[in-house]
């Protein structure tokens, strides 16, 4: 019989989350429990907790097993999740000890089982046998099996831990499953389970690439059939090397480093868990892989690796002095972020002509004016395959930064240019929501599945590889640039981002040469207004006559005024009058332009410019804030938009636009014809809500026959 309340255990095995993150959605009202009335433990209702799964996309809710014995049988996802839960509980009813000592516990008799399964039989195996199944005897089996890879006795995990009551119960939980006959992936599972309830909420918070992603770039590497080297010099629990292995590299040839050393374990147990036998991870002290020591060099192939591809930590500075000045990127200098110099160093790593690199890079070494050394680094050594520019909530909730892959090819001769097409894309989803949980959709037939554009852009990639184009089935956000306009853009600016190639400002020029009325720049027909003040400093208790940007409709120029109190503004705002052009410099893609109708003064935020036409003889207000707002005028400043996280146009950019001035009855015509688009726009939208309810009423129509055909 189904319970009707569940434990903090079971609601948290069955969510695949921490204990800390249930609090934490307790707190926030996501999941409301109540009290046991004997032991005060907090329970949850079974309807609430299923919500929360169907949010989730979990359809399948085997709440009926919560607490079943595993069956041998039957290692599923659910199992797994049960086992390890199972485990741990094993820790906390014995001494308890740290969630990392518990980690690492687990982590050992996972490996030491999966040994014992592989080296012998039932009837000899000591954890099928209950006189062998006792800590002794596991601790030798244990050392027995790390002495196949020496790489394991890194951060002396050489033999089992002290708790010898939850040792042995653990191995007494794994005498009921065979972790053999499950597959790979599950296995890996497993082993990923227990690395994210851990990692989840220990202080030792590591940096995690999320799943999507890192399959999207193992699939982007072209690979020949012959036997390819894989290395991710800042490997941290594996993943990329887990997803090669996965793809059908041979373990043999992949290579991980890393310089914390319980990461470089991890990442090695991880490895053997998903059948990577030969696969070598090594812990680098010191500098890690940005030392240049002879240990580290020992372990890189004569002719360098086929293929690097990583995530390196792109947030801290590095500034051993000796090291750094041995980097062509960091000579000179007293620090350089360490994602500027592994770019070096793994291009310095790579087989010529033949080497790829994929990697993750802050966009401000794409397109920053402080990074223009390490795009000149890039270009002259290495030809640009792809750029795919990510999502901000790519990283979150771990890190908020601007982020895309870089996919290069190493030259055999740096005097060479590129000679190929650039492949640009722009993911605005990889499946995952700002707090870290999965984001779904429904596909056409009602399946839940992850909403993740990269699926769509490696397809847009492959049919770019085998026919040279883009197909007309091809996305809105990816486009090639070809190689002549690459190397031709070079010679303007060393950058590679996504905006700067974007293939708006080609178009825009061809429509401006095309045009058949004279250009002039911005500049020549408006003044800016800079009357501007602090509401809450000038009158805090006054109500004023305010425009946030989140009141400006993007794309439309409709806007809405609405009345605050100058205590609720506390930044500077920028007054505006009638007829007045108030143009959004942040996020500029979005097109927030208006043109002012009001007949009293009101207020802008400042991330505004607000203009004023010199001559409306010549130029009508309602004309520029048209062109404002077009592609003629996009296609100027998409490449000059700077910035990450809240991009933005600078004043001298906008002010040096080209604008074309037909006469005054032709800007009529034209905005004529989109106040007739913007009312045929909205005539359709109301009819689109019109069939939404008709919708609605087909649906309540079939309910209330389907309840009288049950009732009469």
């Amino acid at each position: 019989m189904e319970k009707d309340k569940l434990t903090v255990g079971e609601v948290a095995e069955l969510l695949g989350v921490t204990t800390t993150t249930l609090r934490n959605w307790d707190k926030s009202g996501k999941l409301k429990p109540e009290r046991n009335p004997e032991n005060k433990y907090r329970l949850y209702a079974i309807d609430e907790v299923k919500n929360v799964l169907r949010e989730n996309g979990v359809m399948y809710l085997p709440f009926k097993e919560v607490g079943k014995k595993v069956n041998k049988s039957e290692l599923g996802i659910k199992e797994i999740r049960s086992l390890i839960r199972r485990m741990s509980a094993a820790f906390r009813n014995s001494s308890g000890g740290s969630l990392m000592e518990r980690f690492e516990e687990i982590t050992k008799l996972l490996f030491v089982k999966l040994f014992d399964e592989s080296n012998h039989s039932a009837k000899d195996s000591v954890f099928n046998n209950p006189d062998l199944r006792n800590y002794f005897s596991l601790n030798q089996l244990y050392q027995k099996a790390i002495n196949q890879f020496d790489q394991l006795l890194l951060n002396g995990k050489g033999t089992l831990g002290e708790d010898k009551q939850a040792i042995e119960a653990i191995a007494q939980i794994l005498a009921d499953v065979n972790l053999s006959k499950a597959n790979t992936d599950l296995k890996g599972i497993a082993y990923e389970e227990l690395v994210k309830n851990t990692f989840e909420k220990s202080e030792n918070q590591q940096f995690f690439t999320p799943r999507t992603i890192v399959e999207f770039m193992i699939q982007l590497i072209p690979k020949s059939s012959k036997t390819i080297s894989v290395c991710d010099p800042a490997c941290g629990s594996g993943g990329f090397l887990i997803e090669a292995l996965k793809s059908g590299i041979d373990s043999a040839s992949l290579y991980g480093m890393e310089v914390d050393k319980r990461m470089a374990w991890v990442a090695q147990m991880n490895l053997q868990i998903h059948g990577g036998t030969h696969a070598k991870v090594a812990y680098l002290n010191g500098d890690g892989a940005l030392g240049f020591d002879a240990e580290l060099m020992e372990k890189i192939p004569e002719n360098g690796f086929d293929i690097i591809i990583t995530n390196p930590p792109f947030g801290s500075d590095f500034s051993n002095p000796i090291s750094l000045n041995k980097f062509a990127l960091g000579k000179g200098r007293s620090n350089r972020r360490r994602g500027v110099l592994f770019v070096e160093r793994c291009i310095h790593w790579l087989k010529k002509d033949t080497g790829y690199l994929a990697i993750i890079l802050d966009d401000s070494i794409l397109n920053g004016s402080a990074n223009e050394d390490v795009r000149r680094h890039i270009l002259n050594t290495c030809y640009v395959e792809a750029v795919i520019c990510l999502p901000e909530s790519s990283f979150k909730p771990y890190a908020s930064v601007e982020t895309s892959i870089l996919l290069l090819r190493k030259k055999g001769n740096i005097s060479e240019q590129q000679n190929s097409g650039v492949f640009f894309a722009k993911a605005n989803k990889v499946g995952r929501k700002s707090n870290g949980d999965p984001l779904f959709k429904r596909d056409l037939n009602g399946k839940l599945i992850l909403d993740n554009d990269l699926e769509n852009i490696l397809n847009a990639w492959k049919a770019f590889k085998s026919a040279g184009n883009l197909t007309p089935l091809s996305l809105e956000n990816c486009f090639i640039c070809s190689a002549n306009q690459f190397n031709k853009n070079r010679k303007t600016a060393n950058r590679i981002d996504y905006l700067f190639h974007h293939p708006s400002r080609y178009e825009a020029e061809q429509l401006l040469s095309n045009s058949n009325y004279p250009i002039r720049r911005l500049k020549d027909i408006i003044v800016k207004r800079n009357d501007s003040l602090v509401p809450n400093v000038v009158d805090p208790l006054n109500s004023w006559r305010y425009v946030g940007l989140a009141n400006i409709e993007a794309n439309s120029g409709q806007y809405d005024v609405i009345n605050v109190f100058g205590n609720q503004v506390k930044s500077a705002v920028r007054r505006f009058k009638f007829n007045d052009v108030v143009f959004s410099k942040l996020r500029p893609e979005l097109r927030k332009i208006f043109v002012s109708k009001e007949e009293e003064d009101a207020y802008v935020s400042s991330e505004c410019f607000v203009f004023q036409v010199i001559d409306n003889e010549k130029v009508k207000e309602d004309y520029l804030a048209f062109i404002l707002r077009s592609d003629i005028v996009y296609g100027q400043i998409v490449y000059q938009i700077s910035g990450t996280g809240r991009p933005r146009i600078s004043s001298k950019a906008l002010l040096n636009l080209f604008i074309p001035i037909p006469p005054i009855e032709v800007q009529n015509e034209i905005v004529s014809k989109q106040i007739a688009a913007r009312k045929e726009y909205l005539k359709f939208v109301e009819r689109s809500k019109m069939e939404l309810e008709k919708a609605y009423n087909a649906i309540s129509l079939a309910e209330t026959e389907a309840k009288n055909l049950i009732c009469s």
